[in-house]
């Protein structure tokens, strides 16, 4: 069990890491195809401001 949370914790700080990196940056309108022109507006404005985070269940 600890293996498992040493694990869960390591990929939570990658994916922190990598997602701070990714905050600010925009896509342009055609980077997604046809769908891009509306889906990139909102993930541009998603992309701006930061998400809140999931709260625990404990069970």
């Amino acid at each position: 069990m600890n293996r498992l949370q040493g694990s869960a914790g390591d990929l939570q700080s990658r994916l922190s890491s990598i997602s701070s990196g990714l905050r600010g940056l925009n896509l342009g309108a055609n980077s997604l195809g046809p769908i891009g022109l509306f889906a990139v507006p909102s993930l541009n404005a998603a992309n701006d401001r930061p998400s809140p985070r999931p709260t625990r269940r404990s069970g």
